[in-house]
């Protein structure tokens, strides 16, 4: 049984930094706290990136878009920090991607507009990017996707970016923090603030699971709960104010549309840019179309994607590809999260496709708010903040070392391509695995992977997988709750990996997990059904088609 450390051991602790908020700008800023030298404790209500961060467009991009804006800026942060992580800090999690762009006659971004754009995108990540951008006309572009709609097409361009796994992303931004120090645990809610002032914060912090309670100090509190800032600060009893402007955006999951390009496209019904992106989600293509972006004032904790969303999305995505015939029974699976733009905006006043991206800061009495930002940036973010922190807490911390040190499945000093061919070749061999499914694992855990495989030799069927037609093997449910913080079956389908996604009603996966977990936490028969039966209803609300 992996038992979890009692709440009560935190009881009367005084932290230099309470984090609240498990997403990755919380995960971001615990890490870089921890690396810097202060006393830190992140705790999440939920699981590890339930919210937002498990629910974006899977990509770490330049901000190719936010030109239209003007925010120059934030391109070129945006595309130093994406270099850090595909080529240091996760290349693992973080791979390059090529983006082509159709130029449409009749678009409004022609194509005078796209070639300036690009190359000024190139200007800004200092010719950095993983290529240079390229032209294509119609007919080679045809060659390169021959599903496209050939009428009216002029011309492809290509740029690149990145595609990341942004749960897991989130969860090695934890670990990095625990490793260095920070006390980090999810389903623990923060349940009251019954002292703040300038010189710190007392909090009542209350264990999800058992109901136990703790009270803490910390010479600062930093609210990182995204969508949830305002909420929070409601709750803890500050009037009633908007930092945040939510803003929905949701996916879909469909059959492979695209030969392992991605593309950035126009909507034709209201001119926003949307993805169709390639998806890793076992041996049948898959393709992650999205995003959406729409004002929201529902409720943060149950979000679905919209009927009349789904349908803008496939409309817009059988424009393109017309032979795909896609309809309502296409879509493998969905889902929906709310982006935390800063400001104040209210909804109807501007739309928030034009809205920034950049993130703001708000101190008041022992509080430090984050709002805005974008996962791309979360690093730098997490600097800006602990920087910020030191000065109003009278903090002193040591020098930052996030943009240097590799995440824990990172390789070190080795290029990720060469780290994979050799990892690839001595995984199968030493486990005896397909050479898809030693590079399976390696992509989900880059240098921990032998880690994993090697709880087989404590029992050999934990190398079989959870579902014949999906690559995940047994052993890594089993690791997510010795050494991940799984405590759900949910965690584990939708956060540590993405099985849950597009999984058939018939699929042995969810009984099998069960098992293996019930063991490893101590659930009794009825218990594990119980999670087998709030999986689906999860899987066929949130996540449904």
């Amino acid at each position: 049984m992996t038992p979890r450390a009692p709440l009560s051991g935190l009881n009367g602790k005084t932290y230099d930094l309470l984090v609240v908020g498990g997403g990755i700008n919380g995960a971001g800023i615990a890490r870089e706290a921890a690396l810097s030298g202060l006393s830190v404790l992140l705790v999440e209500k939920r699981d590890w990136a339930w919210g937002t961060s498990s629910r974006s467009t899977k990509l770490v991009h330049g901000g190719l878009r936010y030109l239209e804006n003007f925010q120059m800026g934030l391109v070129f942060e945006s595309s130093r920090e994406r270099r850090l992580l595909a080529g240091r800090l996760a290349p693992h999690l973080v791979r390059p991607l090529r983006i082509l762009l159709p130029i449409c006659r009749g678009d409004a971004r022609g194509s005078f507009w796209i070639r300036c754009g690009l190359w000024l995108y190139d200007l800004l990540a200092l010719f950095g990017n993983v290529h240079r951008h390229e032209f294509f006309s119609a007919k080679a572009g045809l060659k390169m996707e021959p599903g496209l709609d050939p009428r009216g097409l002029k011309a492809l361009a290509a740029t690149w970016d990145c595609q990341m796994n942004d749960a897991r992303l989130t969860w090695e931004n934890v670990l990095a923090a625990r490793a260095s120090g920070a006390e980090c645990r999810n389903y623990t809610t923060l349940a009251g603030l019954p002292s703040r002032r300038r010189g710190g914060v007392e909090a009542v912090l209350e264990d999800g699971e058992t109901g136990d309670t703790a009270v803490v100090k910390a010479r600062l509190l930093v609210n990182a709960t995204g969508p949830w800032v305002d909420r929070v600060l409601k709750d803890m009893g500050w009037a009633d104010s908007r930092k945040v402007r939510p803003s929905k955006g949701i996916h879909i999951l469909v059959p492979g549309l695209t030969k392992g390009n991605g593309l950035l496209v126009s909507a034709k019904k209201d001119n926003r840019v949307f993805f169709i992106l390639p998806f890793a989600l076992g041996n049948a293509p898959v393709s992650l179309i999205g995003t959406t972006d729409t004002d929201f004032e529902g409720d943060l904790d149950a979000l679905k994607a919209g009927d009349d969303e789904i349908q803008y999305l496939l409309d817009e995505a059988n424009r393109l590809f017309p032979g795909a015939a896609l309809e309502r029974s296409s879509v493998l699976a969905s889902f929906a999260g709310v982006r935390p733009l800063a400001g104040a905006a209210p909804p109807g006043k501007g739309s928030p496709v034009s809205a920034r991206r950049e993130a703001m800061l708000h101190l008041e009495e022992g509080v430090l708010s984050v709002t805005g930002g974008k996962f791309t940036t979360y690093r730098s973010l997490g600097r800006k903040v602990v920087r910020r922190a030191c000065r109003a807490a009278g903090l002193k911390a040591g020098p930052s070392l996030s943009a240097r040190l590799p995440l824990p499945g990172a390789p070190e000093g080795e290029l990720w391509a060469n780290f994979e061919k050799r990892q690839v070749m001595a995984l199968a061999g030493r486990w005896g695995l397909k050479p898809e499914q030693a590079r399976w694992v390696l992509g989900l855990y880059g240098r921990m992977a032998g880690r994993v495989l090697r709880l087989a030799e404590e029992n050999h069927e934990w190398l079989r997988p959870l579902d014949p037609a999906r690559p995940d093997l047994q052993a890594e449910v089993v690791w997510a709750v010795r050494h991940e913080d799984a405590r759900r079956l949910d965690d584990f389908f939708l956060r540590r990996s993405f099985l849950g996604l597009g999984l058939k009603p018939d699929s042995p996966a969810p009984a099998r997990a069960a098992e293996l977990m019930g063991r490893e936490l101590g659930w009794d028969a009825a218990r594990g059904r119980q999670e087998v039966a709030r999986l689906k209803g999860i899987l066929e609300g949130e996540y449904g088609s």
